[in-house]
C-alpha cells in the first residue's frame, strides 16, 4: 500500500507553493500530475494526492528539484487567500470532484494535442512550399543560364560560318590583281615577215610559271563562295579569282576496350561490397552463369539461381504450378546441382499430372543426395529432403500403376521416418494395391484363356482386398458380359463407377458404361442400356460401333411400345 509523504505549502494572493522531500529518490523516478483541482506526485513508495480547495491554472505549473526536494509553484485561477489547501467533504463528493477535474485535464490535453498537430502540419506544409519555391527558383535560374549559353554559342557558331564562307577572299584578290597588272605591262609582240613572233626564253619560262600557279589555285568548285565565283561586270577576265579550299581530312577509326565486368551494369551504378559478397556466395556456378555471356541481355537478377528459386517458391505457394515449374527449370539451367529445385519441380509435375517427369526429377535428386541411412541427425536438411523426394516418386509410380516400385519407395521413406502416421497409412494402401495388381494380372491371364469362372473368382479376390479401386471392377464385367445369369451382379458391381466427365479415369468410365449397358441389354433393360450407351457416346463421339449399338438398343426399346399399340 503506498504511503503519503510529508509536504509543506505556502501561498500568496496569486499562487501557491508546495515543497515535498524526495528522501533520496532519483528525480527520474518522480511522476507529476497537475489538474485544475488535483495535484498528484508519485515516487516509490510514496503517493501524494491533493484535492485543492479552489481551481488553479495547470498551464502555469513550475517544478524545480533542489536539494533533494520538489518545489512546485502554480498560479491560482482566481486571486485571493485560501483558508486551507485541500478540500474536505464526503468521499463520494471528493471522488466525483477529482474525476471531473481529471476529465477536464484529459480534454485539455487532447485540445493541446490537436493544436500541436495542426501547427506541425501547417509548419510542414509551409516548409514544403518554401522548398518547392526554392527549387523552382533554382530551376528557373538554371534554365535562364542554359538559354543564355545556348544563344551565345549559336551567335558564335553563325559568326564562324560566315568567316568560313569567304575566309581568304581579300588576300586572294590582293595577290591576283598585281599579277594581272604585271601581265598588262608586258610588251606587245609584233609578227615578223615570216609570220612568227620574236619571244625570248625568259618570257616563255615566266608564262609557264604563271600557268602552273594558276592551275593550282583555280581547281576549286565555285559553289564554295558565290560572291567571288560570279563573273565581274567588266568581262570574264576575273574568272580565276576563286578561293582555294583544302581537301577533306582523312577519317580514322579508334578502338576502345572496356574493362571486363561480371555484372552487366556500369561501375557508377554498382556497389563493390555487395558484388564481392554475391561472387563469394555463387562462385561454384560462376563459370556457367548466363549473366557472364554477352548474348544474354537479361537483368542480373533473372540469371541468379537463388532469385529464380525464390520466385518459383512464390508461384508454388500461390498454386501457379506451371509458372513455378518454368522458374525451377531456369534455375536448374544455371546451376544443375540445386537438389531442392529438382524436388520442387517434381512436386509441380505431380500437381500437373506429368507423373513420369516427376519420377525422373526425383531420381535425379536422389542421385545428388548423400546416402545418410536412416539417421535423422542432419543439420543440412538432406534427410528430410530425401524422405520428401521418395514420397513424391512413390506417388508418381502409384499413379503410373507401378505399385511394386511405389511400395519400395514408401518403404524406404517409412524406415527413415517411422513415426509418420500418414506414411504408415499410405504404405498400407499401396501394399494392398500391389496385392490387387498381382491378382488382377492372374485374372487377366485367366480371362485371356477363356477361363471365365476362374477370372471372376480372381477378380473378386482382388476386389475383396481393395473394393474402391475401379480398374479391378472392369475385369469381372468382362467376364460377366458373357454370362447372362450373372448380369444383375454386373450391374450392382458397376454402379460405383465415377460419373461421366472424369478426365483422370475417362477410359475406365467409357469401358464401364459400355459393359454396364451391355449387361442391361442382356436382361432387356433397354432404357438403362440406352442411357449408358448415350453417356459413353458423349465421351467418345467418334466410336462408330458404339453408335450402332445405341441405335440398335433404341430400336429394341421402341419395339414393345409399337406392339402394345
Amino acid at each position: 500500500m503506498p504511503l503519503t509523504p510529508q509536504y509543506e505549502w505556502s501561498q500568496d494572493e496569486a499562487s501557491i507553493s508546495l515543497r515535498v522531500p524526495l528522501k533520496g529518490t532519483s528525480r527520474k523516478e518522480v511522476d507529476f500530475y497537475v489538474a485544475d483541482l488535483v495535484i498528484k506526485i508519485n515516487f516509490k513508495p510514496y503517493v501524494l494526492i491533493l484535492d485543492l480547495t479552489a481551481t488553479i491554472d495547470p498551464a502555469s505549473t513550475m517544478i524545480k528539484l533542489i536539494d533533494g526536494a520538489i518545489d512546485l509553484t502554480v498560479k491560482k485561477e482566481s486571486p485571493g487567500a485560501w483558508k486551507e489547501l485541500t478540500f474536505h467533504g464526503a468521499k463520494s463528493d471528493v471522488l466525483a470532484r477529482r474525476k471531473a477535474s481529471m476529465d477536464r485535464k484529459t480534454e485539455m490535453e487532447q485540445q493541446w494535442f490537436e493544436k500541436r498537430k495542426e501547427l506541425k502540419y501547417a509548419t510542414e506544409k509551409k516548409t514544403l512550399r518554401d522548398q518547392m519555391a526554392l527549387e523552382e527558383h533554382e530551376r528557373q535560374r538554371l534554365d535562364d543560364l542554359k538559354a543564355d549559353e545556348k544563344q551565345r554559342e549559336e551567335e558564335a557558331m553563325y559568326q564562324t560560318f560566315k568567316q568560313l564562307q569567304c575566309p581568304a577572299a581579300p588576300k586572294h584578290v590582293a595577290e591576283k590583281r598585281p599579277m594581272m597588272e604585271k601581265r598588262a605591262l608586258e610588251p606587245i609582240l609584233e609578227a615578223q615577215m615570216d609570220g612568227t613572233f620574236d619571244v625570248s626564253h625568259d618570257a616563255v619560262d615566266e608564262d609557264n610559271q604563271w600557268s602552273d600557279t594558276e592551275s593550282e589555285d583555280d581547281t576549286v568548285s565555285p559553289a564554295i563562295c558565290p560572291e567571288l565565283a560570279a563573273p565581274l561586270a567588266g568581262g570574264g577576265e576575273d574568272d580565276g579569282n576563286i578561293v582555294y579550299i583544302p581537301a577533306p581530312r582523312d577519317s580514322l577509326q579508334s578502338k576502345i576496350s572496356f574493362t571486363p565486368r561480371v555484372f552487366p551494369t556500369p561501375s557508377r551504378e554498382s556497389t563493390a561490397a555487395d558484388e564481392e559478397d554475391w561472387l563469394v556466395k555463387n562462385r561454384k556456378h560462376l563459370k556457367s552463369h548466363k549473366g557472364l555471356n554477352a548474348q544474354y541481355a537479361q537483368d542480373i537478377s533473372e540469371t541468379d539461381p537463388t532469385w529464380l528459386k525464390a520466385k518459383a517458391d512464390d508461384f508454388y505457394h500461390h498454386r501457379d504450378f506451371t509458372s513455378a515449374r518454368n522458374a525451377y527449370t531456369e534455375a536448374l539451367s544455371v546451376d544443375p546441382s540445386l537438389t531442392t529445385c529438382l524436388s520442387n519441380r517434381a512436386a509441380c509435375h505431380l500437381h500437373l499430372g506429368s507423373f513420369q517427369l516427376c519420377a525422373d526429377d526425383c531420381t535425379a535428386a536422389l542421385a545428388q543426395l548423400p546416402d545418410t541411412g536412416a539417421s535423422p541427425m542432419d543439420p543440412c536438411g538432406s534427410h528430410r529432403l530425401k524422405v520428401r523426394v521418395l514420397v513424391r516418386r512413390g506417388t508418381a509410380y502409384s499413379q503410373l500403376g507401378l505399385y511394386s516400385q511405389a511400395k519400395a519407395d514408401y518403404g524406404v521413406a517409412l524406415t527413415m521416418h517411422p513415426e509418420n502416421e500418414a506414411l504408415q497409412y499410405d504404405f498400407a494402401k499401396i501394399t494392398r494395391l500391389d496385392e490387387c495388381a498381382r491378382e488382377k494380372v492372374k485374372a487377366d491371364s485367366a480371362f485371356a484363356s477363356r477361363d471365365l469362372a476362374g477370372a471372376v473368382e480372381l477378380y473378386g479376390a482382388a476386389l475383396a482386398i481393395d473394393p474402391t479401386f475401379v480398374a479391378y471392377d472392369l475385369g469381372p464385367v468382362g467376364s460377366l458380359q458373357t454370362v447372362p445369369p450373372d448380369a444383375h451382379g454386373s450391374i450392382i458391381t458397376l454402379s460405383s463407377v465415377p460419373p461421366p466427365g472424369s478426365t483422370k479415369r475417362r477410359e475406365w468410365v467409357l469401358k464401364t458404361l459400355i459393359r454396364r449397358g451391355t449387361a442391361h441389354a442382356s436382361i432387356h433393360a433397354y432404357a438403362a442400356a440406352k442411357a449408358d450407351f448415350a453417356d459413353g457416346l458423349t465421351l467418345d463421339p467418334t466410336n462408330d460401333k458404339l453408335a450402332q449399338d445405341l441405335q440398335c438398343v433404341r430400336e429394341l426399346a421402341a419395339a414393345p411400345e409399337a406392339s402394345a399399340e
